[in-house]
């Protein structure tokens, strides 16, 4: 990374990144001409990988826990991830690079007006990462207590500030967790403020303590106490899944012909948010009235 002082001008004028991306993907704006360029997109990032090379183009978004809306905060925090990975990959990480327009179109260099910046790393080879090396079988315990003592080492000779530590308490981790689910959901994980449940099922019941309920020294009822429980289906969010329903009750007669109950019910079924299926718990309080004919 050059001084401030050896940063070509830059421009004034926001640009769109898709006039980029032929650019990038293009082997001959490359300084080293590789055969191929391949893209990869993070949520963040454009990867380009031009062997042995690899240029990481961050994408002008705001996030709230990360800010690349600007160009001059993208070229910040492209020397900020070069400073702070030299430390474990001083080989990996080359430096930054800027890109710029002039009269022949975009180049990577000094010779015009600067309109994006790039990370410039080394290419890692392939089948070497830690998972595709798990997955052959090729990790052992020496190779894992090597990983810990480098970040055993790295860590210790680290001097933490109060500030940095406080962050990682749960009520500081939670402003970023909340601000990701702002951003990526700014409506809410429902897309409307009000929801439709709508289900219908068949349950069977079991009388299991049959008694009476006293009401004051004079009055009598007879009552039953029943477990309960069914299938069904129900439909939330457009979804429509089978359901299992189980619970108990409570029957009070207070007339031959007719009875108070109360029913507590769980309903379980699964649900896909976000991405991911999991079983949510629905509780229902009923009461009602029962008439015998």
């Amino acid at each position: 990374m050059g001084s401030r002082r050896d940063t070509p001008p830059v421009s004034g004028v926001l640009l769109a990144q898709e006039q980029l991306l032929p650019f990038l993907l293009n082997p001959q704006s490359y300084p080293h001409r590789p055969r191929t360029v391949r893209l990869i997109q993070t949520h963040s990032s454009f990867v380009l990988v031009a062997p042995p090379f690899v240029y990481k183009v961050k994408k002008p978004v705001n996030f709230g826990f990360l800010d690349f809306s600007t160009l001059e905060k993208r070229r910040q925090f492209c020397e900020r991830e070069v400073e702070l990975n030299r430390r474990l990959c001083p080989h990996t990480y080359l430096g930054v690079v800027p890109i710029v327009r002039n009269r022949g179109g975009f180049a990577f260099g000094t010779d015009g007006t600067v309109v994006e910046y790039a990370v410039r790393m080394r290419r890692l080879r392939d089948g070497c990462f830690l998972d595709q090396r798990i997955h052959r079988g090729e990790v052992g315990a020496a190779d894992l207590n090597r990983v810990v003592r480098v970040l055993r080492d790295f860590y210790r000779a680290q001097e933490p500030t109060p500030e940095i530590e406080s962050w990682g308490r749960v009520e500081r981790l939670r402003i970023s967790t909340d601000e990701n689910f702002r951003q990526i959901l700014p409506g809410g994980i429902f897309p409307q403020s009000e929801q439709t449940l709508t289900y219908y099922n068949l349950s069977a019941g079991y009388n299991i303590l049959p008694g009476e309920v006293f009401f004051g020294s004079r009055w009598a009822k007879a009552s039953a106490l029943y477990l309960m429980a069914g299938v069904g289906s129900t439909k939330f969010l457009e979804q429509r899944k089978q359901t299992v329903n189980f619970g108990l009750g409570l029957r009070v007669f207070f007339k031959d012909w007719g009875a108070l109950q109360v029913d507590l019910r769980d309903h379980v079924y699964s649900l896909d948010l976000l991405g991911r299926r999991q079983n949510t718990q629905n509780i229902e309080l009923t009461a009602g009235v029962t008439f015998f004919f």
